[in-house]
C-alpha cells in the first residue's frame, strides 16, 4: 500500500513511441489493429519509481481536455527502472483505424489516480494507423478489381476515352445519365424522359447524317424503310424503297419498292406499292396507285394516277430516254400501252377506270369515261 500511496504523488514523464507495423495482406482484417507504447514514470524526486506491477489504464478522446474516451482499457504493467512497455488494443478490444481521423489524445491512469495530465497528443506518425485502409485500396464498392472489366489491354478506364473490348453488363434498370438524359428502365430507354412508355423515346429531335450506302438509312428488319441516297433533294420512304446506287436527283419515292430501280432518272414521283418500280432513266414521271407506271423505263413525262395506270409501257428506246407524255387517270387507263418506236404509244390521255386500256401502239388518243375507247389498240388521234 505504501508503494500505491507514492504513485499518487508521482509526476508523470513520458517519453512515447507509437507505431503500427502493416503486415503483407489482402485485407484489413490481417492488419494488427494494434499500438506499440512505451513511458517512462519517475517520482517527485525525479527518481525511476521502484520495479514491479502496477495497475494502469489507457484512453483516446479528441479532445486534450475534458470530453468522453472513444476507446480505453486497463493492464497490468511490468515497470523497470521506470519504463514500461504496453500493447494497446487486447483482443476482443481492438483499436479502429476510422477513430484516427482528426484530433487524438491519450490519458494514462496508475492505479486509482486521477488521469495524469496534459493528455499526450497523438502525432502523425501515430496516424498511419490509418493506413492499414489501403489494404483495401484495389476494391471499389468492395468489390476485387479482378471483378471489373478490363478497357482494351488496360486494366483501367481512361478519363479522356477508352473503347470496351467485352460486354458491359448492367443491373436491372441500372443505366441513368443526369434526371433524365439517358435512362433505362423496364426494358425501355428514355432520352430527355425519366419514364419512357416506349422501347425508345426521345423528347427531343432525331438527327440523322446524309445518307450513305452505310449510313444514315432507317431500316425495318434487313430492308431500307427511309433514306434520301442518290443525288440532291431525293427522298424514300417504304420497305426498299429507291436504292442505295443511283444517282438522279429530284426523286420521291413512298411505298413498297416505288422506284426500286431508278439509276440516272430524275424529277420522278412515285407513290404506292411498286409505281415506277423499273424506272430507270425516265425522268419527270408521276406515278400514284399500286403498280401505276410499274414498267416504264426510259419514258419521259408520264402521269398515271390508279392502280395498273400505264402498267405496262416498257420500251427502252435502247436505253435512252424519250419524251411519252401519256396521261393515265383511273383503274387500268392506259393499262397495256407499250410504244415500239419513241414516236408511237404517246401522248395519249385516258381518264377513267379501263379508259384505253387495250392501246398499245396508238398516240394522240383522248379518251375519258369509263371504259372509254376500251378496245382501241394501235390507232391514233381518236377521242
Amino acid at each position: 500500500m505504501k508503494r500505491l500511496a507514492d504513485i499518487r504523488k508521482i509526476v508523470f514523464t513520458s517519453i512515447v513511441f507509437i507505431m503500427l507495423a502493416i503486415l503483407p495482406a489482402v485485407g484489413l482484417s490481417d492488419v494488427p489493429r494494434q499500438i506499440n507504447y512505451q513511458g517512462y514514470l519517475a517520482g517527485s524526486d525525479g527518481n525511476p519509481v521502484p520495479d514491479g506491477n502496477y495497475q494502469m489504464s489507457f484512453a483516446f478522446y479528441n479532445t486534450s481536455t475534458g470530453g468522453s474516451s472513444w476507446w480505453s482499457e486497463s493492464q497490468t504493467v511490468v515497470m523497470t527502472s521506470g519504463y514500461y512497455h504496453v500493447i494497446l488494443g487486447k483482443p476482443g478490444n481492438y483499436l479502429d483505424p476510422d477513430d484516427f481521423d482528426g484530433g487524438c489524445y491519450l490519458g494514462v491512469r496508475v492505479g486509482s489516480d486521477a488521469e495524469m495530465r496534459p493528455r499526450l497528443p497523438i502525432t502523425a506518425t501515430a496516424f498511419s494507423f490509418r493506413s492499414a485502409t489501403a489494404d483495401d485500396a484495389d476494391r471499389l464498392g468492395g468489390q476485387h478489381a479482378g471483378a471489373f472489366m478490363s478497357a482494351g489491354t488496360d486494366n483501367w478506364v481512361d478519363a479522356s476515352g477508352d473503347t470496351m473490348t467485352g460486354t458491359l453488363t448492367l443491373p436491372s434498370n441500372g443505366l441513368r445519365v443526369g434526371s433524365n438524359q439517358l435512362v433505362m428502365t423496364g426494358g425501355r430507354i428514355g432520352l430527355g424522359t425519366s419514364s419512357p412508355n416506349e422501347q425508345l423515346e426521345i423528347t427531343g429531335s432525331l438527327r440523322l447524317p446524309a445518307t450513305t450506302s452505310t449510313n444514315g438509312i432507317i431500316r425495318s428488319g434487313s430492308g431500307r424503310l427511309i433514306h434520301r441516297y442518290g443525288g440532291t433533294r431525293n427522298f424514300f420512304a417504304g420497305l426498299n424503297a429507291g436504292n442505295l446506287t443511283m444517282t438522279g436527283n429530284n426523286n420521291t419515292g413512298t411505298g413498297y419498292q416505288a422506284l426500286n430501280s431508278n439509276t440516272s432518272g430524275y424529277r420522278n414521283t412515285a407513290n404506292g406499292n411498286e409505281a415506277l418500280y423499273s424506272n430507270t432513266i425516265g425522268a419527270s414521271n408521276t406515278a400514284m396507285g399500286n403498280g401505276a407506271l410499274y414498267s416504264n423505263t426510259t419514258g419521259n413525262g408520264n402521269t398515271a394516277v390508279g392502280r395498273s395506270a400505264l402498267y405496262a409501257q416498257s420500251y427502252s428506246n435502247e436505253d435512252a430516254a424519250y419524251d411519252s407524255y401519256n396521261t393515265a387517270v383511273g383503274f387500268n387507263a392506259l393499262l397495256n400501252n407499250d410504244p415500239t418506236e419513241s414516236w408511237n404509244g404517246a401522248r395519249n390521255t385516258a381518264i377513267g377506270g379501263y379508259a384505253l386500256e387495250g392501246n398499245s401502239t396508238g398516240s394522240n388518243n383522248t379518251a375519258i369515261g369509263m371504259s372509254a375507247l376500251f378496245s382501241s389498240t394501235t390507232s391514233s388521234n381518236n377521242t
